[in-house]
């Protein structure tokens, strides 16, 4: 081999090394900077679920504010429905005691011309049987109850009386069957109830007993049953 021809493999042999030791380089040039670009994806991947973590918590924290609100706000909105309530009960019970103080009033000023009316007419009574004084009234202990013209307690919703009348709340009164030729068709003053009219009879097991027409059931078992000293007027 000549001296020109084994200079020239040489060179050859070098260049070869050259090349393959640059291409491994290049190799892993480009896989650390595929590893590289891997790790920045992972870092920004990790750095949004920190991000997301951060916002739910976030968000629970603003939940968590607007439930506390919230409370607050049911919590004001009770005690003004409790203060408008004990208001309103206050308001409709000075209502309800001024009307019954009103209707005690027009009992009394019934009662007054009712024992007017009485006294007139007992002025006309012959010399031999002298008029009594309005004082002088008959009074008479019954045993008092209410009750209504339906057909539970009357057996019948026709609203009519045993004595051919029709049944009038707080007008209308009926008297127990022993008592029935005394009272029929008479009116009688009631304290604290004013006047009715006996135009009704009762069943024939009560003895000695009134009963007062009510405006409804409650009404009547609201009133019971209790001894009161009743005025017969006519």
């Amino acid at each position: 081999m000549t001296k020109s021809n084994l200079i020239s493999k040489i060179t050859l042999m070098s260049f070869v090394d050259t090349s393959v030791i640059v291409t491994f380089i290049l190799l892993i040039i480009l896989a650390a900077n595929t590893a590289h670009k891997d790790y920045i994806a992972l870092q920004r991947e990790n750095n949004d679920i920190k991000i997301s973590k951060i916002k739910d918590q976030q968000d629970v924290q603003a939940l968590q504010l607007k439930v506390e609100e919230l409370s607050r706000k049911m919590a004001v909105l009770s005690m003004e429905h409790d203060k408008a309530m004990i208001t309103l009960a206050m308001d409709n019970a000075a209502k309800v005691e001024d009307l019954e103080n009103e209707r005690s009033k027009l009992w009394n000023m019934l009662l007054t011309n009712s024992k007017a009316h009485v006294s007139r007419i007992k002025k006309k009574v012959s010399s031999k049987n002298p008029p009594k004084s309005v004082n002088d009234l008959e009074t008479f202990t019954l045993n008092v109850s209410g009750y209504t013209a339906s057909v539970r307690e009357c057996g019948k919703s026709d609203g009519k009386t045993a004595l051919n009348g029709r049944v009038k709340p707080r007008e209308t009164a009926a008297i127990s069957r022993d008592l029935q030729k005394r009272f029929a068709n008479k009116k009688i003053y009631v304290p604290g109830h004013g006047v009715w009219l006996i135009n009704d009879l009762m069943g024939s097991n009560r003895t000695k007993s009134l009963d007062l027409a009510m405006n409804s059931q409650h009404e009547a078992y609201k009133f019971g049953r209790k001894d009161i000293k009743i005025t017969l007027l006519d």
